[in-house]
């Protein structure tokens, strides 16, 4: 308990001490909010109070499975994921404690820290709007358990996922057989496995039968992950690769490329990012019939999501250094944010078109064509948004309540007109027309941004 508590500390006080306490502390704030105007939204439009729970406990079982790829970074994870100004994480080299027990409490802190932070808020904004439309509030109070049951679900599968992973592919093949076999021969009735079952039959078995596959799921991670055990590994020399197959991209960019190649999980840790949010939007098109419109041009359709989620591997690429480790090098701030730029251009892109495809063999292939061209345009505005409002640090930057809002502000003025554009593509052809040349602007608008960002860092430093 005390470890839990000085992480929890020491989590408050490095947001705290970045935005300050008022600001950090004022996000969930804004989160109720802006949930509450959703849950208003969707209730006053078309959408009933089951198609809303649905939407939020979907919402944050997907995050949860973005959470539990804390494995995926496996044994590096413990440096990289908290930097390496944090000492706590580091106590395994100098007390009697092992490194599987501090990254289970670290996950334990993630949970609080996520379930404050974000979950609550979301309940609570369901419960504000509910409470102005006048709708019972029964569900809320179930809510208030199976929403953080399932974002804890998510996190045991995603993580036990990642340790498979990490323990070979062998072992990973194997868990991913097991799990589709049980989803074959239980399908729906999987859903009496979660929390989520709970919810629509209040019980006493299905509180047992639906969180006790949490504690296992757990428990099998605790016991498989192993951080302590290495195994030798040979590099290929896979600079010179990458400089020949993409000579624009600069020693810089290729570092931080190969930072990615070489970090546990490699690449697949991006896609597995952007698989989540194609995962939920899926999940919620099948589940909600006046989802459906989105794929009555799913090619454009998705092409917008992806374009959104690409924002993750931006994330990704600015996860594994600082600035300050840049410093010994004749390089300015402008040029290793440029480079940055690059290499999220090279990772974000290719990563993004498969799942516009797969939408395309999933739901059919119209507006297929403006997708494709629309995609690296969308994908340029949101790497240039990102970088001129968060710069390197945008897992931190991002939590700050005014950077976060203005980041919202300027992602809803190009996205949510492309949705509404992509979906109105497919029976006239203005509406593609329109979300071509607003693509085109949105491409130039963030081009400018980032050239305004690097700027900045040159001027800042000169």
């Amino acid at each position: 308990m005390r470890l839990l508590w000085r992480m929890i500390k020491e989590e408050w006080r490095t947001h705290s001490e970045l935005f300050g306490s008022k600001k950090f502390g004022l996000l969930p704030v804004l989160l109720l909010g802006m949930n509450a105007f959703i849950a208003w939204f969707l209730v006053d439009t078309a959408f009933s109070q089951t198609d809303v729970a649905l939407f939020v406990h979907a919402l944050v079982f997907f995050m949860g499975m973005n959470v539990g790829t804390i494995g995926l970074v496996g044994r590096d994870a413990l440096k990289n994921l908290l930097g390496e100004a944090n000492l706590l994480i580091f106590s395994s080299r100098t007390l009697p404690i092992s490194q599987t027990r501090i990254l289970l409490v670290f996950v334990i802190k993630d949970l609080i820290y996520y379930t404050f932070l974000f979950i609550l808020p979301i309940v609570g904004g369901v419960a504000v709007a509910y409470s102005y439309l006048g709708l019972p509030m029964g569900q809320v109070g179930l809510m208030l358990i199976t929403v953080p049951g399932m974002f804890l679900f998510a996190v045991a599968v995603s993580f036990l996922g990642a340790v498979l992973y990490l323990r070979g592919r062998v072992p990973f093949l194997i868990g991913l057989a097991v799990a589709s076999g049980l989803f074959m021969v239980f399908r729906a009735g999987l859903v009496e496995f979660t929390p989520l079952a709970l919810f629509f039959e209040p019980t006493m078995r299905t509180a047992f039968f639906g969180f006790v596959p949490i504690v296992v799921l757990l428990m099998l991670s605790a016991v498989l992950f192993g951080t302590e055990h290495r195994k030798a590994r040979t590099a290929r020399p896979l600079y010179p690769a990458i400089m020949d197959k993409t000579p624009s991209i600069s020693f810089l960019g290729a570092k931080t490329v190969l930072d990615i190649i070489r970090s546990s999980g490699n690449v697949f840790k991006l896609v597995f990012s952007q698989l989540v949010v194609f995962a939920f939007f899926v999940y919620l098109i099948e589940s909600i019939s006046f989802l459906r419109i989105f794929v009555d041009a799913p090619g454009a359709s998705f092409a917008v999501l992806m374009a959104l989620a690409s924002v993750s591997v931006y994330n990704w690429v600015n996860r594994f250094d600082r600035l300050s480790s840049y410093l010994i090098l004749p390089v300015d701030e402008a040029g290793v944010l440029g480079a940055k730029m690059k290499a999220f251009l090279y990772l974000a892109i290719p990563s993004s078109y498969p799942f516009v495809i797969a939408s395309g063999v999933m739901f059919g292939w119209e507006g297929m064509a403006l997708g494709l061209l629309v995609l690296p345009l969308l994908i340029i505005y949101m790497g240039g948004i990102t970088a001129y409002m968060a710069g390197m640090e945008p897992n931190k930057m991002l939590l700050d309540v005014w950077t976060f809002t203005l980041f919202g502000a300027a992602t809803s003025i190009v996205i949510v007109p492309a949705f509404i554009l992509s979906i109105l593509s497919a029976e006239y052809s203005g509406a593609a027309i329109i979300l071509f040349v607003l693509s085109v602007f949105a491409a130039g608008t963030g081009v400018g941004l980032f050239k305004r960002a690097k700027n900045k860092r040159r001027h800042d430093s000169s």
